[in-house]
């Protein structure tokens, strides 16, 4: 049985943020209640920092001629998004309170670089190019998806 990738590709996104939601809820939210604003930030942007590995969208043997119209604004939009996470996680390893600034550039900024992908997904039918790409996509992009949920919930809730 041949089924559309288009739609597996969906449904693996969809069943990944669900699975990341969940364990979420039930394990990371409660742990990160019971830390102060730089220990529940930390590594969540650390986690976040590694989109970097979107770059991958830019390297031809790692996509199987994946339309530059995706590849270059969600290699960039990653990596810069990447480079933010981890400018605010180290501000706030050395105490400095531009961190929490840098947390929220980068929760906007982050976020909306998602919304402009899966719009680029769509458009551009990425599922059927992104090749070696796959995995990255329907689970690390989910579970950044929901850090970034997470990320928000710390910011607002310790809000001054």
């Amino acid at each position: 049985m041949n089924m559309n990738p288009i739609i597996i590709f969906n449904v693996q996104v969809f069943l990944s943020l669900i699975i990341f939601a969940v364990v979420a809820k039930k394990y990371v939210w409660p742990a990160l209640k019971e830390k102060n604003l730089k220990g529940a930030l930390i590594p969540l942007l650390l986690f976040s920092s590694f989109r970097f590995v979107g770059l991958n969208f830019l390297i031809p043997f790692l996509n199987n001629n994946l339309p530059s119209a995706f590849a270059v604004p969600a290699g960039y939009g990653d990596f810069i998004a990447g480079l933010i996470a981890l400018v605010a996680a180290l501000f706030l390893v050395m105490g400095s309170g531009t961190g929490v600034f840098f947390a929220w550039v980068y929760a906007i900024f982050g976020s909306l670089d998602f919304v402009y992908a899966l719009y680029l997904i769509n458009v551009n039918q990425v599922p059927l190019y992104i090749g070696s790409n796959w995995w990255f996509m329907t689970i690390v992009g989910p579970a950044t998806m929901v850090a970034l949920v997470l990320i928000f919930c710390v910011l607002i809730k310790n809000r001054r």
